[in-house]
């Protein structure tokens, strides 16, 4: 029997300190934006996000803001997110660039590059709970001044409501003013993008053809690196115009093998690429 009090006893302390981590620690935000009908690009150009200069001034990069107020499932006086900030804004950048048309890629050569720096990313949970992001960002020309330059800012203050928060709260309000400040800036981004013309994706079988057709990549599982012809394009599913021709292609992914396949590209037509990665 003292051998069951002791199991028992254990199990609850286990309980006990996975309740008070979870009530402590950090409020993991994964950028997961609303759906939106984006401005897109005239045609596919790549750009290479640089990595995020957080500006703040702060000890803990980490920490975005203040609790004075009762959070249902959080014990803490500061607001801590579980990755630095600069961090989840490349993510999210990332995804808002390439729902736009961009073709985000890690390569050097890419012809734009994009250039941020984070002034605010705050969260102060009290009363009214105060919302503010600011991000100074430029994209340019590899080799030439900026294309276009601006800053993706939003900031709300609200009531908590008769519910209150909680974890799922804070992470909505965090990922819905992130993608709100970005999304407010990159309208402006697309147009002067789109000034510049295409970069040509691949000579046509014909220079002087000018037909595209349109590419759909997807796999399963999904968010694996296609290259077309050596070139880094983005991550599935994507979506991509291509001049007539064939295109050697490759989805790649981590931990499984690649998938490659030869894919012929017809004027006025969608071609369908499903690739199915199985694991090492």
């Amino acid at each position: 029997m003292s051998s069951i009090k002791r199991t028992f006893s254990r199990a609850l302390c286990l309980i006990l300190l996975a309740i008070v981590s979870g009530c402590s620690g950090p409020l993991h935000v994964a950028y997961d934006p609303p759906p939106a009908d984006m401005q897109r690009l005239k045609d596919p150009q790549r750009v290479r996000i640089e990595k995020v200069v957080d500006a703040r001034s702060s000890a803990d990069p980490r920490k975005i803001g203040r609790i004075e107020a009762t959070i249902a499932d959080m014990n803490s006086g500061s607001l801590v997110l579980s990755e630095e900030p600069a961090r989840l804004v490349e993510k999210a950048l990332r995804v808002e660039l390439q729902s736009t048309g961009f073709i985000v890629t890690d390569e050097k050569d890419a012809e734009l590059v994009l250039e941020s720096s984070i002034k605010a990313f705050r969260l102060d949970v009290g009363g009214r709970d105060e919302v503010e992001i600011s991000i100074d960002a430029a994209l340019k020309k590899t080799g030439h001044n900026a294309l276009w330059a601006g800053t993706f800012d939003f900031k709300k203050e609200r009531y908590a409501g008769v519910m209150g928060n909680s974890r799922s709260t804070l992470e909505k309000l965090i990922n819905g003013a992130l993608s709100r400040a970005i999304r407010k800036g990159m309208g402006g981004m697309v147009v002067e993008a789109s000034k510049t013309g295409a970069v040509p994706e691949r000579p046509s079988k014909d220079p002087g053809d000018a037909a595209v057709g349109r590419l759909v990549v997807s796999s399963a599982p999904p968010r694996a690196k296609v290259y077309i012809d050596e070139v880094y394009y983005g991550l599935t599913p994507l979506t991509l115009d291509l001049k007539d021709g064939v295109y050697n292609i490759i989805v790649r992914q981590r931990g499984s093998r690649d998938s490659a396949e030869r894919v012929s590209v017809r004027s006025a037509e969608t071609t369908e690429f499903e690739a199915t990665l199985d694991k090492e």
